[in-house]
């Protein structure tokens, strides 16, 4: 049977600790005891149902002006002008109380002006609006927002964690290693250690603590030096040939020989791309990229 109870929507605001410390306060029933418990927040703390909001100019476009915001109780207006206006009356029901550090309000009914006056707060952290010269008091905890940010977080880990995964294979209980591309990533994020697998341990330890920045270094850096290699085959500024990569002019035609067999043009393309992007092939790049930029000018004006 389900409930016909309707579920009102309500907003959680939560007072900001004053120091890292912890706030000085003790939790009253381990006051005098061996073992006080110290916590973050006083038990009742009440902030004043006065704030002011930031707002367009209309006379100035482009300046800001702020406008003075009060919170009475059973009413949905907060700007004070407008109260007055109305001839709006103030009472002791307009205490805003946070209890342990928290007050929650419903966004609806006679609290529907708490919520706008604490959502629209000068100093209200999670106001993008709020007046930055002020010290923030409290913020708005968003449990949908930050379900939100959680999962995407995980979902780039996952990512960022999978990309590392391709370049270990298991097979018959053992592990092969793409000790080329995990050269290539060391040398991207600054990591060094000496076997193969210290070094996927080392960048596993880089992906989980940024997951964002590590995928986008390792697409941008391997995706850019593969497209330079596509675009110098297609410019015949450089071929395949066995097991090689040769330039087709020059003296010193032969760029880097493969120590495994690369049976297709796509496999060499990709090794050749790691070689570059190898402290050992740092010098070789950079006349490769001299080489590639030198084709490109002659193919515009050819």
């Amino acid at each position: 049977m389900q409930s016909t109870q309707q579920k009102y929507p309500v907003a959680i605001f939560e007072l900001i600790p004053i120091s890292k410390t912890g706030s000085g306060f003790v939790r009253e029933d381990t006051v005098n005891t061996a073992d006080p418990i110290r916590i973050i927040h006083p038990k009742n703390r009440v902030i004043m149902n006065e704030s002011i909001v930031r707002k367009p100019s209309e006379k100035t476009p482009g300046t800001f002006v702020n406008v003075p915001t009060r919170y009475i109780y059973n009413q949905e207006e907060i700007f004070v002008d407008k109260q007055d206006a109305e001839k709006m009356k103030t009472s002791i029901r307009d205490k805003i109380v946070f209890i342990n550090g928290f007050i929650t309000v419903p966004k609806d009914g006679a609290f529907v002006g708490l919520y706008e006056f604490l959502k629209n707060h000068a100093q209200n952290a999670s106001n993008p609006n709020r007046v930055e010269s002020l010290q923030v008091v409290f913020k708005e905890i968003q449990p949908e927002k930050n379900a939100h940010d959680s999962n995407i977080h995980d979902y780039q880990l996952a990512e960022a964690l999978g990309f590392i995964k391709k370049l270990v294979k298991e097979k018959g209980g053992e592990y092969e290693y793409d000790e080329d591309t995990i050269d290539v990533m060391c040398n991207t994020f600054g990591v060094y250690a000496e076997s193969p697998s210290q070094k996927v341990s080392a960048l596993i330890t880089f992906a989980k603590s940024k997951p964002v920045d590590f995928l986008e270094l390792a697409k941008k850096g391997q995706q850019t030096v593969n497209i330079e290699v596509k675009h110098a085959l297609q410019l015949k500024l450089i071929r395949f040939e066995g097991n090689a990569a040769f330039y087709n002019e020059g003296e010193n035609p032969k760029i880097k020989s493969f120590s495994t067999v690369q049976n297709t043009e796509e496999k060499k393309m990709t090794s050749l791309g790691a070689y570059f992007q190898k402290v050992e092939g740092k010098e070789a790049y950079e006349l490769f990229k001299e080489r590639l930029s030198a084709a490109k000018e002659a193919a515009v004006i050819s």
